[in-house]
């Protein structure tokens, strides 16, 4: 990647490449060019814990049942069954969030070094103006 000569350009390029080659493949995809990070986690969220919810309700459903009709060695290899799942659902939708704030910190720290730049550099009419 050639360096320009406007430092503005080059935090921009340098923050697309991590955009590019870094998050979207953490993050799941291209989708963060089309939607905003939090609508993507809250929509990977609440998809997470319906299939937690469905999961561990099916579970406890069925080791209901089988504990109730006094089989409650099929009711153990149930939750043997229905345990990972929700385990591993559970700990797939923290990960994503945490992905996600990381993501954010680091995207605010992006747009205050621009702003700290855009600041501090010269308007470009100023630099018309004077000639």
């Amino acid at each position: 990647m050639a360096l320009s000569t406007d430092p503005i350009a080059d935090l921009d390029a340098r923050w697309r490449a991590r955009r590019d080659q870094y998050w979207i493949r953490r993050l799941g995809g291209p989708g963060l060019e089309t939607d905003p990070i939090k609508v993507k986690l809250a929509r990977r969220r609440r998809a997470a814990w319906i299939l937690v919810v469905v999961w561990a309700a099916g579970g406890l459903m069925s080791i209901w049942y089988f504990w109730v009709a006094r089989l409650p060695d099929v009711a153990q290899g149930i939750l043997v069954v229905f345990t990972p799942p929700v385990l591993f659902l559970g700990l797939y939708a923290l990960r994503f969030e945490r992905r996600a704030r990381k993501f954010l910190r680091e995207m605010d720290d992006y747009q205050a070094e621009r702003g700290r730049l855009e600041a501090s550099s010269p308007p470009p009419d100023a630099a018309s103006d004077s000639a």
